[in-house]
């Protein structure tokens, strides 16, 4: 059950975005959008690293004696 289950959401995920890269034609969007769309991606990685590097299991900010920030900057 739990296979399947992963299976199916993975399908989902996979044809939700692929029709979004297979349906959208280049010609829709104009110069601007294009160039405004190229900083997505660095802009939602760091959305996506902070939390589990700097946020202890309560969510508070953990600074001190955090080994994950050192582990970060050598990885």
């Amino acid at each position: 059950m739990h296979w399947s289950l992963i299976v199916y959401c993975g399908v989902i995920t996979f044809l939700t975005r692929f029709s979004m890269i297979f349906f959208l034609k280049k010609d829709i969007l104009n110069e601007k959008t294009k160039k405004v769309l190229t900083y997505v991606p660095s802009a939602i990685f760091p959305a996506i690293i902070f939390p589990p590097i700097f946020l202890d299991n309560e969510g508070f900010l953990d600074l001190e004696n955090n080994p994950k920030i050192l582990a970060s900057i050598f990885a």
